[in-house]
């Protein structure tokens, strides 16, 4: 057992009244301090040689510590490391997609450590993994994955930073994408696609602002950070192209008739502004009536799974799925030759997600969805190789 003894701790200056100030002072604060820590270095070199009886008191110091500090400076220096860390997260990547995507994900587990009152800088693995648990009950295995890679990133900043000694996330186990049943991602059916479509029912304008959404993103693959973004002045109606960033590139991707269809008419009857900054998707106010804020992707979200819900799905259908039965469909409606074309010729991930889905795809008349019409789209694809990039789906 290694002996510490003779150490001056910081007890040994608070009850020292025969110093001149008769108190504990900055200097003697500082000092006890700086013992403390030392002696505390030489506990963890002791490497378990400590009894558990001493270890529990360093616990409970550590607590009493914590819980000195005042609540306000704790909270100020949070907030300040979590303006740090998305100004970090906003030059990692040069795809916006990327970007916004990993500072919505830090944003969503900085408060959950806030409601948890937990440290940025003393997370441990089992915050992390009680963390990634309730986000299994709650998104797609996708989302959950692209939120372990964002504090992964996170972290690895924090301990390059020296916040943080090691990375708590690499020691989770992150749910593979493939199983030996395939993606977990399927594709919709086409009677499924019917469902959805037959949910919006009701001839308002929400129904057809919901009808619009949802083809856009099924016939025309729009992200869904893109979609919610979309303004009046991103749609050429005359010409059924609809401008789209990706990757920090501008794009006209030219409609299919099913998708310029819905969005013509929802256009014809919604009240909206001439305005061409204005959003070409508003969002309802209390009344069930258009109002002048954008959707958000949350309202996006609940827009499917209520659909998914009337239609009667067996799970509420996303905009990933969409977009994936979407592009595996027109992949099907194409020759071989031309589906590999489509994906341009270096291999990532995204496209190889792609290939799988086509290959495993057991729905014969899906590839119905686009025909001749779709050449346009086709040609297009080719052209730009939108799908070459991993953050075309969101």
């Amino acid at each position: 057992m290694q002996k510490i003894e003779n150490y001056p701790l910081m007890m040994d200056h608070r009850n020292n009244n025969d110093s001149p100030e008769g108190k504990l002072t900055i200097e003697n604060k500082r000092a006890g301090l700086s013992d403390l820590a030392r002696l505390l270095t030489r506990a963890v070199e002791a490497d378990g040689e400590l009894p558990d009886k001493t270890l529990e008191l360093v616990f409970q110091l550590k607590d009493q510590i914590s819980t000195c500090f005042s609540t306000v400076d704790i909270e100020q220096t949070a907030t300040s490391l979590a303006q740090r860390i998305e100004t970090f997260l906003s030059s990692y990547s040069e795809n916006e997609s990327t970007k916004s995507a990993y500072i919505r994900a830090f944003r969503r587990f900085f408060q959950w450590c806030t409601d948890q009152k937990l440290s940025m800088i003393s997370l441990e693995y089992r915050h992390v993994a009680a963390y990634i648990e309730i986000l299994q009950s709650e998104l797609s295995l996708a989302s959950v994955r692209q939120n372990i890679s964002a504090i992964r990133t996170v972290c690895d900043w924090l301990m390059k930073e020296g916040f943080l000694q090691g990375n708590p996330v690499p020691a989770l186990k992150i749910p593979d994408a493939n199983n030996e049943n395939g993606p977990q991602t399927p594709c919709l059916a086409v009677e499924e696609i019917d469902q959805i479509f037959q949910s919006f029912d009701e001839d308002t304008v929400l129904d057809h602002r919901n009808r619009a959404m949802t083809a856009l993103m099924l016939y025309a693959f729009i992200p869904l950070s893109s979609l919610v973004d979309l303004k009046m002045g991103d749609y050429r109606r005359n010409q059924k192209l609809l401008r789209l960033t990706v990757s920090g590139k501008e794009y006209f991707v030219p409609l299919h008739p099913v998708a310029s269809g819905h969005l013509d008419t929802y256009l014809d009857i919604a009240p909206l502004s001439d305005d061409q900054n204005a959003t070409l998707f508003p969002s309802c106010t209390r009344k069930r009536v258009l109002g002048i804020r954008p959707m958000t992707r949350r309202n996006v979200l609940d827009m499917l799974q209520h659909a998914s819900g009337k239609a009667q799905l067996k799970h509420p259908t996303s905009p990933r799925q969409l977009r994936i039965t979407g592009i595996v469909a027109l992949m099907q409606s194409a020759s071989s030759t031309t589906a590999n074309y489509l994906l341009g010729g270096k291999t990532n991930k995204t496209k190889e997600l792609y290939r799988t889905m086509a290959e495993r795809q057991t729905d014969s008349t899906l590839g119905d969805l686009f025909d001749e019409n779709s050449d346009p789209l086709r040609e297009f694809i080719q052209k730009t190789g939108l799908f070459s990039t991993d953050d075309s789906i969101d």
